[in-house]
């Protein structure tokens, strides 16, 4: 199957890094691991906010580029850019699916003031692996949060989460009965939360998680 590959070509310009970045298919993503590098250097220290969230994008499409980026996509979920806290954020579901750090900074996000990164970090624990069911008690606790737009998105990030978060389905209906402006976020919730089952591993999965194999 083939995989879009990263071609990449960092530059420094005007005193800072301008990257430029397309996208071909190739058949293998091997390649694009080679960007790496520069990627993370580029979220580290370039202050261009279209750079910093094509960077983010890129590793997200890259997929597993190792350790390296996840410290470098927390950064980045704290940018001063609203573009950059979403494309990091989703980035991060992927790029820090195995890391406890990344279910923190993705915690963070659900309580930024703007509705689009609280939705990016929500729906980054839909990618993330086992480590996510530490976020349940967190997240059911922001259900009571004073800010509507914090608890309704950690309705909807219970619900990506799934049947990890099925202690969750209580609180969720109670915070629909207490505040009615959440009943479609936690209806949603609630229904994908009893909907979604553990996959069972076969035979050539032996070891692996139940929820992400």
């Amino acid at each position: 199957m083939e995989k879009r590959r990263l071609k990449y070509d960092a530059r420094h310009k005007a005193g800072h890094t301008v990257l430029a970045a397309r996208f071909d298919l190739i058949k293998t993503g091997s390649r694009a691991r080679e960007a790496v590098p520069e990627l993370v250097h580029v979220l580290l220290q370039d202050q261009d906010a279209v750079t910093l969230a094509l960077a983010a994008e890129a590793l997200l499409e890259i997929g597993n580029p190792g350790g390296l980026a996840v410290q470098a996509l927390i950064q980045a979920t704290q940018d001063v850019s609203f573009r950059v806290r979403i494309a990091a954020a989703m980035a991060l579901g992927v790029v820090g699916r195995d890391a406890p750090e990344a279910v923190d900074a993705l915690l963070a996000s659900i309580r930024d003031p703007i509705p689009g990164v609280r939705l990016a970090g929500a729906m980054a624990f839909s990618e993330m692996g086992p480590v996510r069911a530490g976020a349940v008690p967190v997240l059911a606790g922001m259900l009571v949060d004073p800010d509507v737009g914090t608890a309704e998105a950690a309705a909807l990030a219970l619900g990506f989460i799934g049947s990890a978060a099925r202690h969750a389905v209580g609180p969720l209906g109670k915070a629909a009965q207490r505040r009615r402006e959440l009943l479609p976020a936690a209806f949603l919730a609630i229904v994908r939360i009893l909907q979604d089952r553990p996959r069972s591993a076969n035979p050539g999965q032996l070891g692996s998680s139940p929820e992400n194999p």
